[in-house]
């Protein structure tokens, strides 16, 4: 990852922390996130769908462990923090992870289908999961989300199969808005973050914010190794993206619409954990293929001093 898009992420934090009054944007959030996804949508080629078994793995692992995670610090008497955890773990593929698995040179094929599979997967799941998780009557709750849900995901996808069927060469337009959807992700950061801020001050609870970073943390450590263990054999490194690189986007409105936007800290906070290890990987992806470069070259000029 370029060192200007680190530079990004920390001004981006830097002014939604600065400026609470920000969060008057909130309402554009979801027309940002309608955005990002109908440009990763139109990059899809469904002929090129083929679903794994592991695909489906994925999706019941990115389902249960949050419900696990939010019922076990409900037990413990810790409700806050299991709002935090579920928020962040339910969040589906990153529409960024086959970019990142195809410059680690790995099949980009499979993380665009478990993309899929998750987004709309998990999008059905939490229609009926959320009511129960934010301890809300489901009357009325229910049809807001399924409405807020298919219209944020559902109606994207929708447009990017219309749009692909009569512009065929709309595909290549998510390379080239690639910067676009990077400027778009940052607004959105700077808008939870000024939420958030507001609401840390408001009430005093910025305690809370090393917790939501440790358990951030742990689910993302969690995810990029259980999605290792849950691929096939020739699979690990793709599921492993697949489940650990998350759209937190999505996950962080629901949270700011049916929670708070402290609960929204956890995804948030998870993209600094997720993109941290993306960092790592693309540094060791270049370093690997320099020294197999190096090891080319000195076997040529090895050869031709023979």
């Amino acid at each position: 990852m370029k060192s200007y898009r680190w530079l990004s992420f920390v001004a981006a934090f830097a002014v939604g922390l600065l400026c609470p009054p920000l969060q008057v944007l909130s309402p554009t959030i979801p027309w940002f996130v309608r955005f990002m996804l109908l440009v990763v949508f139109l990059g899809i080629d469904p002929k090129a769908m083929r679903p794994c078994l592991s695909h489906l793995a994925l999706l019941a692992f990115n389902v249960g462990v949050p419900l696990l995670l939010w019922k076990l610090f409900a037990l413990a008497g810790r409700s806050d923090y299991g709002l935090i955890a579920f928020f962040t773990a339910v969040a589906p593929t990153a529409t960024a992870a086959p970019v990142v698995i195809g410059f680690l040179g790995r099949k980009v094929e499979y993380v665009t289908t478990a993309l899929l599979i998750t987004t709309v997967g998990t999008a059905a799941a939490l229609v009926p999961i959320i009511p129960i998780v934010v301890d809300r009557p489901a009357q009325g709750l229910l049809l807001d989300v399924a409405a807020r849900v298919s219209g944020t995901i559902f109606l994207p996808l929708f447009l990017a199969l219309v749009i692909r069927v009569f512009f065929p060469k709309s595909k290549a337009l998510p390379n080239k808005l690639r910067k676009v959807v990077f400027a778009s992700w940052l607004c959105v950061l700077a808008i939870i973050l000024s939420g958030a801020s507001n609401c840390l001050r408001g009430e005093g609870s910025i305690s809370i914010l090393p917790a939501a970073a440790l358990i951030s943390l742990g689910i993302c450590v969690i995810n990029f190794v259980g999605g290792f263990y849950l691929g096939e054999k020739n699979n690990r490194r793709e599921a492993s993206q697949a489940l650990g690189q998350k759209n937190t986007s999505v996950t962080v409105w629901l949270a700011m619409t049916y929670a708070d936007p402290i609960t929204a800290l956890g995804p948030t906070l998870y993209v600094l954990w997720h993109n941290g290890y993306n960092a790592w990987q693309m540094s060791r992806c270049k370093e690997n293929a320099g020294e197999k470069e190096n090891a080319g070259g000195d076997g040529q000029n090895n050869s031709q001093n023979r």
